[in-house]
């Protein structure tokens, strides 16, 4: 019977890559672009959840390390360089930087959250006084050829890593560590290092939102630090993990499918008014869905049977 099931399982997830794959052949434009925005808000989602999901402290600096991996890679791709491995130098830039922000994941509950929000206002300071990187001008980008479809499945290949391995990591030993840290105290107490397996998750996380920043600016023609800064990015993760269910699997990756077509909705609407909608809808969420749509669908089913 098991192996009955994981061949069931296996075709499924078959057909749906072969799905996937074969989309930018048959429908290219807006399907792709949607597609494109739902990849890249699942590697946020599912990489934010690792930290705050599933530890329970709440980080709202992230968007630093996507920054990090927008302005790197955009700096290797102008001065001629490989644009992939501008990619994945963002990457690293990212985890660098988060290493650099250690002393911060010592913070606890709130003052995690405050210390991490700073994290954005400053760094996006620094780069608005760095000529070598445009400055508060920006940066003007060359334009790949095909650049839609090579993000889109580049995007889609982050977007699996980041799922599969997250599913590795919550049932092995390291996921059980991590769950621990919702209670740290307790913790340390039976002599766990909790600041070293914190720190550990913080890394993993960074280099997603790092090479998810870097895979962005390959699909772009400019960018600037109020841009890839934006404190928002830090706010997405947040509101779609609660939005799907944080502390889920699934529930970032529904999450961030209901954040896409909910930005898109929104997206012809004035800046500020844009965001209020956000914290309005947000509030909303966390009264009359606090565990999130995923796990709320899986009370009704089980009311159900």
């Amino acid at each position: 019977m098991k192996r009955l099931a994981d061949i069931k399982l296996f075709v499924i997830v078959l057909i749906f890559n072969l799905i996937i794959i074969t989309i930018p052949m048959l429908a290219r434009g807006y399907i792709t672009y949607i597609l494109f925005r739902i990849f890249t808000f699942i590697v946020l989602a599912v990489a934010w959840n690792l930290v705050s999901g599933m530890t329970g402290h709440v980080s709202l600096g992230h968007g630093v390390f996507l920054g990090v991996g927008t302005y790197i890679t955009a700096v290797m791709w102008q001065n001629g360089y490989n644009a992939m491995l501008g990619v994945l130098l963002g990457g690293l830039s990212a985890v660098i930087v988060a290493l650099l922000l250690t002393p911060v994941f010592r913070l606890k509950g709130a003052s995690l959250a405050i210390g991490t929000l700073a994290l954005n206002l400053g760094m996006m300071s620094i780069f608005v006084n760095i000529k070598e990187f445009g400055g508060s001008g920006g940066l003007h980008l060359p334009i790949i050829p095909q650049a839609d479809v090579i993000t889109y499945y580049l995007m889609y290949v982050l977007a699996f890593c980041v799922f599969v391995l997250s599913f590795k990591i919550a049932y092995s030993r390291y996921g059980l560590a991590i769950k621990a840290l919702s209670n740290e105290d307790a913790a340390q107490i039976i002599g766990m290092d909790t600041f070293r397996v914190k720190t550990g998750i913080f890394l993993f996380s960074a280099l997603f939102f790092g090479l998810a920043g870097g895979i962005n600016t390959l699909n772009t023609t400019f960018i600037s630090p109020y841009t890839a800064f934006d404190v928002m990015w830090s706010v997405y993760p947040c509101f779609m993990a609660i939005l799907g269910g944080i502390g889920t699997l699934v529930g970032p990756m529904v999450g961030a499918i209901a954040m896409t077509f909910f930005a898109e909705m929104t997206s012809l609407m004035v800046r500020e008014i844009d965001r209020l909608i956000y914290g309005i809808t947000l509030i909303i969420l966390i009264l009359l869905l606090p565990e999130g749509i995923v796990p709320r669908v899986q009370k009704v089913f089980m009311r159900a049977k």
